[in-house]
């Protein structure tokens, strides 16, 4: 991963340690677009504020893309435009089911 993208990938690392005590919690890159997306929401013992959320919108600004969790590779850079579709895609999906 490119300077940028692994800043964001520590960041969300770190957020999940402190929600949970894990370097990376399964569904740690949908709960964290959801508190950018929507602002302030409680993750494990974590209270995403304001200043979570900014910073987390500019790293991934500065990196263009998201970090996801691949099974074979890990923490992995995602564009932000297939992040975006793979978002809205397992949103919808969790809306029908």
């Amino acid at each position: 991963m490119e300077s940028d993208a692994n800043k964001l990938s520590e960041y969300m690392s770190e957020l999940s340690e402190q929600a949970y005590y894990a370097g990376w919690m399964q569904g740690l890159e949908y709960a964290l677009w959801n508190a950018v997306l929507k602002g302030r929401v409680k993750y494990g013992r974590l209270q995403i504020t304001r200043a979570h959320t900014s910073k987390l919108r500019e790293l991934s600004d500065q990196c263009g893309g998201w970090i996801v969790w691949d099974d074979y590779l890990g923490e992995t850079f995602m564009p932000l435009d297939q992040w975006q579709k793979k978002y809205d895609a397992e949103h919808a999906s969790r809306m029908t089911d």
